[in-house]
């Protein structure tokens, strides 16, 4: 699926990465486009939005290890806690990709950090042992425009 469009103008061909509709209500945006064919209705164009919250802290129960997720279905889960909140705003999980760096403290086990990782599947990150703490920051991208949709620089992890 297209995750932008390219428009033809004089100037040349211009990337449109966002489509605007003037309506008696005022301008709307655009977050899909379809188009009918012989063998049905078909997407070209979806429009992609996340979002991370930075400055907050995640903790386990006592004795119990802290797990986050970031789901393929857009959601921001801590286990045991169920959602914390929608990092997928519109558009399609597998359209993003995410990059989790460590700041400080204790690596976590999970998925791989410093790297961006599809969003097509969900993401975990895990410390085991009470006492560890991790300070990680998260971005989150367009996996066709390498456009950041979200970043977040201080998330907080704390097994107690």
């Amino acid at each position: 699926m297209t995750q932008s469009l390219t428009i033809g103008t004089s100037g040349g061909n211009k990337d449109a990465s966002e489509i605007w509709v003037g309506t008696s209500g005022g301008n709307k945006q655009v977050t899909e486009g379809w188009v009918g064919t012989a063998s049905g209705n078909k997407q070209f164009y979806s429009y992609t939005s996340a979002q991370l919250f930075t400055g907050t802290s995640y903790i386990s129960d006592p004795g119990n290890s802290i797990v986050i997720n970031l789901t393929s279905a857009g959601d921001f889960t801590q286990d045991g806690y169920g959602t914390w909140y929608s990092w997928l705003l519109s558009g399609l999980a597998s359209n993003c990709e995410l990059k989790v760096e460590l700041v400080s403290g204790t690596s976590p086990a999970g998925s791989a950090l410093s790297t961006w990782l599809p969003l097509s599947g969900t993401r975990s990150y895990v410390l085991f042992v009470a006492g560890q703490t991790c300070t990680l920051s998260m971005q989150i991208r367009n996996a066709s425009t390498l456009a950041i949709l979200a970043s977040a620089a201080s998330i907080t992890l704390t097994a107690i």
